[in-house]
């Protein structure tokens, strides 16, 4: 392979990723979507963002910045959950799981164990499986994101979807804490450190 061909592999498959994701988003139905706006901006509800593999950095990933929005969430981690870490789960707390295909074994272990044992809890999955809602009582709600391909020739590594969950997830942070009234002075306030904690408004 020569130098050009690497250069035109990594671009290819970053404007790819660029085209899938803006394509999933105009497909995304508003209506899904405001309800989902809904269901999030629950101040009275704890948050929770769970999933295994890639999506668990996605998940670690969107609690940290709805954290940083003044949004009270944490990541769960399913394996740990269902060894004891279920107890931080109260009746009216959210679980939003994060998964391509919507079945890996141990997210939907530890989800059905949660609906389980603490009924009230709202379940809702972020997942690109169009025929996911077989055999899943155990969600309260869910949203298909329609992704085309991975964008690369390998085909099943996780490459467009983590970006699309990742940007879909960080856009809904923005727009939840705009509707709380979240300014840049709160963002300023609770982030003192590094070269942002140096800016002056």
């Amino acid at each position: 392979m020569t130098k050009d061909n690497r250069n035109s592999t990594w671009r290819s498959c970053a404007k790819s990723q660029i085209i899938n994701v803006t394509k999933a988003i105009n497909l995304l139905e508003n209506k899904k979507v405001e309800e989902l706006i809904r269901l999030l901006s629950n101040e009275e509800a704890g948050l929770f963002f769970t999933g295994v593999g890639k999506n668990s950095h996605v998940a670690r990933k969107t609690s940290s910045t709805f954290s940083s929005l003044g949004i009270d969430s944490r990541f769960i981690c399913p394996v740990e959950a269902v060894h004891g870490e279920m107890t931080n789960l109260k009746d009216n707390s959210k679980i939003v799981a994060i998964s391509k295909s919507g079945k890996t074994s141990e997210l939907v272990y530890f989800l059905r164990k949660v609906k389980e044992t603490k009924k009230k809890v709202s379940i809702i999955m972020i997942h690109a499986n169009e025929n996911l809602s077989e055999n899943c009582d155990y969600l309260d709600f869910d949203l298909f994101l329609n992704i085309e391909n991975e964008g690369h020739n390998y085909g099943v590594v996780p490459i467009t979807s983590i970006t699309l969950f990742t940007v879909f997830l960080q856009s809904m942070g923005i727009h939840i804490a705009g509707l709380r009234g979240f300014t840049l002075e709160n963002f300023l306030h609770n982030h003192p450190g590094g070269e942002i904690g140096k800016i002056k408004l």
